[in-house]
């Protein structure tokens, strides 16, 4: 994960731009993460991978509290545009933070809107952490969730002639939103 997100992003080439994330400096393997859905990840229905609400909160945290992550990628900081939908939290405290997060978070899943797609980022291969502790059961919910959201873009609403299009379906007093909109003769 490292040196793919290190080969976009750290010599110029165009496919760095598409990334979510920036470097986050130097990490320290040592201290170790545990995941934490972020607030906007409680809101999107593909991170909802256990059967009861509030499930999917207790499953990240218990499965990355007995094993910490602690390959996480150097490039973990969400770009602004970036929307983080897991956090990683350093176990010896608070996160490191890094360029760019303006809320010292590290980004373990984010993603950030590219034209009419979105791309998504994962900054360590731990996904596999549900399947060893769980089974296939939250592995394929999670994949398949994640899959069908991210390729789910059509959140359009209005008529013939005129589009609006939303980068989310839900968004709290104060937070911005990018809308777009298609207009058609």
């Amino acid at each position: 994960v490292v040196h793919i997100a290190r080969g976009y992003a750290g010599y110029g080439l165009p496919l760095g731009d598409l990334l979510p994330v920036v470097s986050a400096g130097t990490q320290n393997p040592a201290q170790g993460y545990t995941l934490a859905l972020s607030a906007g990840g409680k809101l999107i229905p593909a991170m909802q991978i256990g059967d009861q609400p509030g499930a999917a909160e207790q499953l990240w945290k218990d499965m990355s509290e007995r094993l910490p992550i602690y390959s996480l990628s150097a490039y973990s900081a969400p770009k602004p545009t970036a929307r983080t939908l897991i956090q990683a939290v350093s176990t010896a405290g608070a996160g490191t933070g890094g360029a760019g997060s303006g809320e010292n978070e590290q980004a373990f899943l984010c993603w950030q809107t590219v034209g009419r797609g979105r791309v998504v980022y994962l900054a360590a291969p731990a996904i596999y952490q549900l399947r060893i502790r769980y089974g296939d059961r939250f592995h394929y919910r999670f994949w398949g969730q994640l899959i069908r959201w991210a390729v789910a873009r059509d959140l359009s609403q209005g008529s013939k002639t005129v589009k609006l299009t939303t980068d989310r379906s839900r968004v709290a007093v104060g937070e911005n939103v990018q809308v777009v909109a298609n207009l058609s003769s």
